[in-house]
């Protein structure tokens, strides 16, 4: 079946138009394509393919924060373990800073940066892994469904925030 120029720029301006179709630009679709007979034109948001993949979509925008979630604590669960038991080995040697006159505020401050520096380090790793897991995850949920090939677009402002998010939150 081959479309004319006039036909296919009717179909652009159906399926592009983010708003409902009125009755007056149908109509004028279904003129513009006389040679066809159509008895019906739906517009993109009431077609049943398009709603279907909208809500199916909308369950990875819940989804994916919650997986990003449990990660982020599991994370901070190992770093937390790592540095207790990283002082519990080193009492010996917080004892002996202590008694060469360092206070227990400067020891404090040196574990914390540690953790800043593990959190800001465990942080760049998942902020740089991410995208690739999401092109992992939008491929094969495109071949599932039955989907063209997807186009990645990857928003640095999501990344950057859990980026701080990790660094802050150790």
């Amino acid at each position: 079946l081959e479309l004319d120029s006039d036909i296919s720029g009717a179909l652009a301006t159906v399926y592009v138009d983010g708003h409902s179709v009125s009755a007056a630009q149908k109509q004028g679709f279904i003129d513009a394509s006389k040679p066809l007979s159509l008895n019906s034109v739906i517009d993109k948001e009431n077609q049943f393919s398009y709603r279907f993949l909208d809500e199916d979509l909308k369950g990875f925008g819940i989804f994916m924060p919650v997986v990003a979630g449990l990660f982020g604590v599991a994370t901070f669960l190992v770093l937390l373990l790592s540095l207790s038991r990283l002082i519990a080995q080193e009492q010996r040697e917080i004892g002996a800073l202590l008694a060469m006159g360092r206070t227990a505020r400067e020891i404090i401050l040196s574990y914390i940066l540690a953790g800043l520096f593990c959190g800001a380090i465990a942080s760049a790793c998942g902020a740089a892994c991410a995208p690739l897991v999401g092109r992992y995850l939008s491929i094969a949920y495109a071949k599932a469904v039955g989907l063209p090939p997807v186009i990645h677009v990857i928003e640095a402002t999501p990344i950057l925030k859990a980026f701080l998010f990790g660094v802050i939150g150790v």
